[in-house]
């Protein structure tokens, strides 16, 4: 059993906005740094948890907001937080390898989720969730030596068992699974924290018709 099922949402965000770990500015800039770079009129979040910078959408012209998480109770208070700011917000309880939307979107993003995940079935859910011509973002925590997978805060044995299930997603192989299902590869760039850990933002685009870009 995926164990942020177990996880508490207010354990999760204190030590991911504890200024030691960073992770929640990084994750809430690359997500605005998405949705600036593409646009997009509709958008799915992956890993929302109670928000991970949904705030950039506020305001905006997007039209619709498909929020995807493992955990309800996260996603309960993620539509507290939001479903008065943003119109058209659909969260939807699962695992990310069995999701599927009847309507493709424009822009996924996926930060740290994918460390979680079934890694080929999960890249398959977002290829089928995308629009011909959309745009894949995704952040992956690169391997760090000497380094915990969970960084010491105050919340580190709350979050103990997360750690054990974590597992590096090698960068090549996301690639790789990515391209065979139909994603091309845009670009990538590292983002490297003060505590030491190194991210790559990964950047795809499905292809509009079978061999064109």
């Amino acid at each position: 059993m995926n164990p942020w099922i177990n996880i508490a949402l207010s354990d999760y965000e204190g030590h991911m906005a504890l200024p030691t770990i960073g992770q929640a500015a990084m994750l809430a800039e690359a997500f605005r740094k998405a949705v600036a770079t593409t646009q997009p009129r509709t958008v799915a979040l992956l890993g929302c948890a109670g928000g991970n910078g949904l705030d950039a959408l506020c305001g905006g012209n997007v039209e619709r907001i498909v929020c995807v998480d493992i955990n309800r109770d996260y996603l309960a208070v993620l539509q507290q937080r939001y479903q008065a700011k943003l119109a058209n917000l659909a969260c939807h309880a699962c695992e990310l390898e069995v999701f599927r939307s009847p309507a493709p979107v424009d822009l996924v993003f996926g930060g740290l989720v994918f460390e979680y995940v079934r890694l080929e079935e999960a890249v398959e859910s977002v290829a089928l969730l995308l629009k011909p011509g959309g745009d894949f973002h995704a952040l992956l925590q690169l391997p760090a030596e000497g380094l915990t997978t969970v960084s010491p805060s105050p919340y580190a044995e709350a979050l103990a068992s997360v750690g054990v299930f974590f597992r590096y997603v090698d960068a090549n192989e996301f690639i790789r699974l990515a391209l065979k299902h139909g994603l091309l590869l845009m670009g990538r760039q590292l983002v490297e924290l003060p505590s030491g850990k190194s991210f790559a933002v990964v950047r795809f685009r499905r292809a509009r018709q079978p061999g064109s870009p």
